[in-house]
């Protein structure tokens, strides 16, 4: 309900809470121009969205989205809407077919999430030709970790000035 009360421009503080079509939640959760904030500190620990046979969050617009553990979904966040910003901090995608997938342009700021026991891919930057700058993200035991054809992705040391912090391990 509050995704449809919001402004662009505004967040959304989200409670502590399992987020699931058992209680209510349709999926995906659209964002455009709305951004989504909850527990940052814990990387999702107390705010969960279970998705299944969807992707659990898709974003347009410029927004952020933080602090959730997404899991279920086919993508756990999908990047595809027109003139997409978005910004991905302090989540924790696991367990999704893909972690995080983008499907459009843009410039995009992931950072310091962890994407793990993902069944396809970690993170997937291969359609739409993004620029995306990626910090501090752990990306562990997926199937592929980062799959990428577009050269508009920094993962440290490239044209963003993006600094280091990394953690890609298939263990």
């Amino acid at each position: 309900r509050a995704r449809g009360a919001a402004t662009a421009g505004q967040p959304i503080r989200v409670l502590p809470g399992t987020y699931e079509a058992a209680t209510g939640e349709s999926f995906p959760i659209s964002l455009d121009g709305v951004s989504l904030i909850g527990d940052e500190a814990g990387r999702g620990a107390t705010t969960v969205i279970r998705a299944t046979d969807s992707n659990g969050v898709e974003i347009a617009g410029t927004v952020t989205i933080a602090g959730f553990w997404i899991t279920g979904a086919n993508s756990g966040i999908m990047v595809s809407g027109t003139n997409a910003a978005a910004t991905v901090r302090n989540n924790t995608l696991n367990g999704n077919s893909a972690g995080l997938w983008f499907s459009v342009g843009g410039t995009h700021l992931v950072t310091d999430n962890e994407l793990a026991d993902n069944s396809f891919h970690g993170i997937a930057h291969i359609s739409g030709a993004p620029t995306v700058r990626y910090e501090r993200n752990q990306i562990l035991r997926n199937v592929i970790g980062v799959e990428t054809n577009s050269n508009g992705a920094d993962f440290g040391g490239g044209a963003l000035g993006v600094g280091t912090g990394l953690v890609l391990s298939a263990q």
